[in-house]
């Protein structure tokens, strides 16, 4: 459904340019989720907006890459796909809401404090569907109650601050729905809610994806929430993907440092109790553009080779790629280009 193709986005700051989103490349197939992982700062929420159109700019700009939807109706009348980064802010509002749509991380400042949530969510159904009135509430009232909430029609006339944050989410949640659109990108969609609503939000999109066939971007940095919901998982440092593969794999067997590094931090329910690995260092400051592995200083393998050359990118068996370079992770099997 989506096919993102050496995506960079950069930011002109004081300090000099920032490239937020260094190359990025993936797939999204239909009914198919796509973690996208990494540390807080890596690029994941810019690669989002990115996609739509919605860098601000300035300071922020798309300066390379393919953004390509898939035509509306597969084996039609032979349409290509649409490079969104070439199209008008016209076509860019006919995608938006319809074709894509998005989960922001805070609901509370996604969603109109001065409007009802009825409003809200009858505007949606207005610009994609031309549905006013009568019809286009009980399609809202609808969706709300598909999504978890009682008394919809009811919630219909409550403004956001009269809702618990697991339920303006949910709202959030039945926005981006409202027009069935091909692709959901859900950009930590769970991010200060409690446990238990965490479990509901992410089963509710699961449940919505295996009924729609919805092709899901899920960004999140929590490997938990990986394990359970991915298909395949993309994981990014300093602006750029270093590991990409299905979930199964790359969590039994990781190949590049840093996603061996993010897996060893996470706690073990069994054996003795013991204090967490960490990753030493932090990430490279922004603006860097020093040559070389940008994880090398804090990379437990490093090399020479890895402070002077940009590492390359080696195949790992089917739609898996890593972005090191490591010897032993170019075997028989393994391909570097």
């Amino acid at each position: 459904m989506l096919d993102v193709r050496n995506l960079k986005t950069y930011f002109s700051t004081d300090e000099g340019e920032v490239r937020a989103v260094d190359g990025v490349s993936f797939a999204i197939a239909r009914g198919e989720i796509l973690c996208l992982v990494g540390e807080s700062g890596c690029g994941k929420s810019v690669t989002a907006m990115s996609l739509l159109g919605l860098v601000p700019s300035p300071p922020g700009r798309v300066v390379a890459g393919e953004v390509l939807l898939a035509p509306e109706q597969e084996g039609g009348d032979g349409a290509s796909a649409l490079d969104l980064r070439k199209a008008s802010e016209s076509e860019l509002r006919q995608v938006r809401g319809r074709r894509i749509a998005m989960i922001f991380q805070d609901p509370m400042t996604s969603l109109n404090p001065y409007l009802t949530v009825g409003v809200q969510l009858t505007e949606v159904l207005e610009v994609h569907m031309r549905m006013r009135g009568e019809p286009a509430r009980e399609r809202a009232a609808q969706m709300l109650t598909s999504v978890g909430i009682s008394d919809a029609e009811q919630r219909l006339n409550d403004y956001p601050h009269e809702m618990s944050g697991g339920i303006r989410q949910r709202v959030m949640i039945a926005m981006a729905l409202l027009c069935e659109p091909d692709v959901l990108i859900a950009d930590e969609p769970t991010t200060a809610l409690d446990v238990t609503i965490q479990a509901q939000i992410l089963a509710l999109i699961r449940q919505l994806q295996e009924g729609t066939g919805l092709g899901v971007l899920l960004i999140t940095h929590d490997l938990g929430v990986v394990a359970n919901m991915a298909d395949r998982v993309a994981v990014m440092y300093a602006g750029r993907i270093v590991e990409q593969g299905p979930v199964e794999a790359i969590f039994d067997d990781p190949k590049h440092p840093y996603t061996a590094g993010l897996l060893r931090s996470l706690p073990q329910l069994s054996g003795p109790c013991e204090t967490l690995p960490v990753i030493p260092g932090l990430p490279p400051p922004a603006g860097s553009t020093e040559r070389g592995c940008s994880f090398a200083p804090r990379c437990d393998r490093v090399m020479d080779r890895c402070w002077q050359q940009d590492p390359p990118t080696v195949r790992w068996g089917s739609g898996r790629h890593v972005v090191c370079h490591l010897d032993d992770i170019a075997t028989e099997d393994g391909e570097r280009r």
